[in-house]
């Protein structure tokens, strides 16, 4: 299972962005997933983490 350690920059300062990204983690399917978005696809999108899976590699 791969989890997001780091969301990169889209934009840099002379090419801004209006948008405000973050992950904005949000529990989901009776709290048995983490849905968050990311950028690390070099665009935005969202991502699942199954929380049992996290909970073991964060231990």
């Amino acid at each position: 299972m791969n989890i997001v350690t780091e969301n990169p920059a889209l934009y840099q300062r002379e090419n801004q962005c209006t948008y405000h990204i973050d992950p904005h983690p949000q529990f989901t399917m009776n709290d048995t997933a983490v849905m968050f978005t990311t950028t690390v696809t070099g665009k935005v999108s969202m991502a699942i983490c199954d929380v049992a899976q996290l909970l073991e590699k964060t231990k």
